[in-house]
């Protein structure tokens, strides 16, 4: 171990020294890989496990990759290189034109949340060390994803052109072995799927993602492995559309099956019409009285003591109860704005605005229990507000509980969003509910549905992560303190 308390959170779970990991932390949002690149490097270098003659080696360059190389040249370390398996940074974002990302907005309720920009700019005179030190390696501000991956793509290439940096494309990093005191890392060309020569390093940073995105389902009664493919979360859709980007009116709905922050998502993107839930409660919270303000900023001691007792109580279901609990707070919450008809009166206004035109009584969200999953504040809140409105204006009840997605098939030939599909649901579901207790359902509690699209954001598959990494886990960073 490193003998230093936070680098010892970042090393690799295996008893080899420098060797750390950045890609498999919780939260997971892009502002907080930042975070915790910038942590991670600067503890290196203080500490003298970096120095300017240290051969560093990155794997992965997506926002937590990217950062910690550009964090590493500007200390001036001469040797860095940095792998990926596609051929440009940043890459999962590069194609997505309509995916909104916002650096602050997760942090509600704190003041800045609403700014769109962060590090946050700190009242003249605060003392606390703040997080102006924790430069970003490009100015973070709210934008579409493809900007972003842009914006670290330009960012990028003058310490590739000053030769600090090598960026090494299509590469997969197979495993390295130790030789006088530093390693031996071997790379895989994918593009010509035969092994490079291998590249010497003191200090390993493993970036690489979460794992691989589950948002397909079997083929309703179609052949043993073939999948109903859906949107991945990083493509380019028009869900913000009148006619959620199917081409044609809507009839059948469309559905949403997760529980976690991609499903709420897209949820809130369907029902209002709205970039992100930001631009749904920016418009709210003026409206709240001082004291429903209280109760709606108070939700972060529930969070808070959510995540804290995960150490006393870390078995499975238990987290499922706590979840249920949290989410059962937040309805108190939102319940107490709707039995307030003069301000409820006002927000189901702006609401109305917002949405003017859609067919939002048309959108479901299937969970596998009755309540949402880990997910950030601001999306478990607005999508709860949504479904209040919902339910109260028009009533619409959008949730499916106990309602887990099983299979999925196009009604007509071919595939792709807009055209008609039938949904297999397995019934009386729950949080422990696997993939594999869904493919042995028993036909008593299946039922079948059409929609005119689905959406499957059924998390992430942490078994396809691959170099010695291990399973996701919580890892707190500050939101605006460094």
């Amino acid at each position: 171990m490193a003998a230093d308390a936070l680098l010892d959170q970042f090393q690799l779970l295996y008893p080899e020294p420098n060797i750390y990991r950045l890609g498999q932390y919780a939260p997971v949002s892009i502002r907080d890989q930042i975070v915790r690149s910038c942590y991670l490097l600067d503890r290196l270098w203080v500490t003298g496990l970096l120095t300017v003659h240290t051969r560093l080696l990155i794997i992965g360059a997506g926002a937590a990759g990217v950062t910690a190389t550009m964090r590493a040249a500007r200390y001036g370390v001469q040797q860095i290189t940095i792998a990926d398996s596609s051929d440009r940074v940043l890459s999962l974002q590069a194609g997505c034109s309509s995916r909104w990302i916002d650096p602050a907005q997760y942090d509600w309720p704190a003041r800045h949340w609403s700014r769109g920009e962060w590090p946050i700019r700190e009242p003249k005179g605060f003392s606390w060390p703040t997080a102006r030190f924790i430069a970003a390696p490009v100015p973070l501000k709210a934008a579409y994803a493809d900007d972003w991956s842009a914006d670290f793509d330009l960012a990028l290439q003058s310490y590739l052109t000053a030769g600090s940096v090598v960026f090494m494309p299509f590469s997969k990093v197979s495993g390295w072995v130790p030789r006088s005191g530093a390693y031996l890392v071997q790379i895989i060309d994918l593009s010509a799927g035969a092994p490079v020569p291998s590249v010497p390093a003191d200090l390993i940073i493993f970036a690489g993602g979460l794992g691989q995105e589950i948002c397909s389902v079997p083929l309703l009664g179609g052949a043993a492995g073939k999948d109903y493919p859906g949107l991945p979360f990083w493509s380019t859709d028009a869900f913000e559309s009148a006619d959620f980007g199917l081409g044609h009116a809507v009839s059948d709905g469309v559905l949403v099956s997760g529980a976690g922050d991609g499903a709420l998502q897209d949820f809130i993107r369907f029902v209002t019409g709205q970039k992100s839930a930001r631009e749904v409660w920016r418009v709210v919270e003026p409206l709240l009285t001082p004291a429903l303000s209280r109760q709606f900023d108070a939700l972060w001691h529930w969070e808070e003591l959510t995540a804290r007792s995960e150490a006393f109580a870390p078995a499975y279901r238990s987290r499922c109860d706590r979840l249920a609990a949290l989410h059962a707070r937040y309805g108190y919450v939102v319940d107490a704005l709707v039995a307030n008809n003069k301000t409820w009166s006002k927000v189901a206004a702006v609401i109305a605005g917002l949405a003017a035109g859609r067919a939002m009584d048309k959108v479901f969200l299937a969970l596998k229990a009755d309540h949402f999953d880990g997910c950030y504040p601001l999306n478990r809140l607005v999508a709860l507000l949504c479904v209040a409105y919902l339910w109260r204006e028009h009533g619409h009840k959008p949730l499916l509980t106990f309602c887990a997605v099983r299979a999925a098939k196009p009604v007509l030939a071919g595939g792709g969003w807009g055209i008609s599909v039938e949904v297999e649901f397995a019934l009386g579901t729950s949080c422990a509910t696997s993939t594999i207790d869904l493919k042995s359902w028993k036909k008593s509690g299946l039922t079948t549905r059409r929609f005119d699209g689905v959406v499957i954001r059924h998390g992430i598959d942490p078994y396809t992560l691959s170099v010695k990494s291990a399973r996701l886990r919580l890892q707190q960073v500050p939101a605006h303190l460094p």
